[in-house]
């Protein structure tokens, strides 16, 4: 799926926001994976709903292989569980802190965070600053469990 467009949207936004920790290659992969998805929705080369058809299945297959997309296996180092579990994941943060709010997070981290290394805490933080929620037990789930629901 995609196109050069994506292609170079998910490289941009991998090379942005760097993780200071192999464990966290979710905060740019997973974001740019949704961001791509996003993409091709918005060119008509995908259905939204067919996408959270394959994040769903990813973020079975993958947590129970590789482990969540915070705490995966490093012999399964940037295998699917960052880009797709965490895609889902952003799907649901979306829903549960307003679109509004959620694309103001997107714009904001790569924003404050140009060329600088970042960590999950960092991030926790901002969102929960823009949200005005407490999104550390949300985020401690998608992250750290192998199975989803958890446990």
């Amino acid at each position: 799926m995609g196109g050069p467009a994506p292609g170079v949207a998910h490289q941009w936004y991998s090379d942005t926001v760097t993780p200071s920790d192999w464990r966290d290659l979710w905060l740019n992969e997973g974001m740019a994976m949704y961001l791509e998805a996003k993409w091709t929705v918005d060119h008509g080369m995908a259905t939204w709903r067919a996408w959270l058809r394959y994040f769903r299945y990813y973020n079975k297959v993958a947590r129970a292989q590789d482990g969540g997309p915070g705490n995966y296996d490093k012999d399964t180092f940037a295998q699917a569980c960052p880009y797709y579990c965490t895609a889902l994941m952003y799907d649901t943060l979306s829903k549960k802190i307003g679109e509004r709010r959620f694309w103001k997070l997107v714009r904001q981290w790569p924003q404050s965070r140009l060329d600088t290394n970042v960590d999950r805490a960092g991030f926790i933080a901002l969102a929960e600053k823009i949200s005005h929620k407490n999104l550390d037990p949300f985020f401690k789930d998608w992250l750290n469990s192998r199975t989803w629901p958890p446990r």
